[in-house]
């Protein structure tokens, strides 16, 4: 079933801007919380899955793209069931559209969509296996060294697959990606001013990435480099689960 309300056909730091090399770039002004919408996403909305294929290509199991979890699974699927529960909508001040959400009782298994402002898909990534860096209302990890020690003690694997329409989406969209990959780690609903210690951390969390690039007539994305970029500047505390 075609949907055309969130998702139309497609058509093939805030605090936190430190670089790997340690360089600080200038921190872009944060958007207003009034010029962002934050809601629940529609079951409806959900990205058609003849639209995802064509971000994703010819992507199969046993092909160059290895899911961490349900390596049976194709690359479209598992990205439409990462949308299945407690999905939510952020839209921008500049009109771009992200939706995100996890398998139904699996929410280790993540997956976010971003559109552009006419509603074309940009982005597509799975999320697996990332562990929050706070626990309610306390830093639970003093250091990133503690951090590792808990990941590889619960035997997650962190992992997360990027695919874009092209170098020019990938430029455009992914500091909207690392702003919600943040939010994540800090497990939603909260704020740097909360979690100032997780937050010191955060830049210095090594996350596993891969960014694939759309391939002409459907075929098998290609692979880039991940960008180098600061991420979107917007409030935390506006990505909500």
């Amino acid at each position: 079933m075609k949907h055309a309300s969130l998702f139309g056909a497609f058509l093939l730091s805030a605090p936190l801007v430190a670089s790997g090399a340690g360089e600080v770039r200038q921190e872009p002004v944060q958007q207003s919380p009034a010029s962002i919408q934050v809601r629940a996403l529609k079951s409806e909305e959900a990205p058609d899955e003849e639209v995802i294929k064509q971000l994703v290509g010819n992507e199969t199991p046993g092909s160059s793209v290895q899911l961490v979890d349900y390596p049976e699974m194709s690359i479209s699927d598992r990205i439409l069931v990462g949308l299945e529960a407690a999905g939510r909508v952020l839209t921008t001040a500049e009109g771009q559209v992200i939706a995100w959400g996890f398998k139904y009782k699996e929410a280790n298994l993540q997956s976010v969509v971003i559109t552009d402002k006419t509603g074309r898909l940009e982005l597509a990534a799975v999320v697996d296996d990332i562990l929050a860096l706070t626990n309610g209302r306390s830093d639970t990890y003093s250091s990133v060294a503690e951090y590792e020690k808990r990941v590889k003690r619960d035997g997650l694997q962190p992992r997360v697959i990027v695919f874009v329409r092209d170098q020019d989406s990938l430029v455009a969209t992914y500091p909207l990606l690392k702003r919600w990959m943040q939010a994540n780690l800090l497990g939603f609903n909260t704020s740097c001013e909360k979690h100032a210690v997780a937050c010191a951390l955060m830049p210095a969390i090594g996350l596993p990435t891969d960014v694939y690039l759309a391939s002409d007539g459907g075929g098998i994305p290609v692979k880039a480099a991940v960008p180098d970029l600061p991420a979107a500047p917007i409030p935390l505390e506006a990505f909500t689960q």
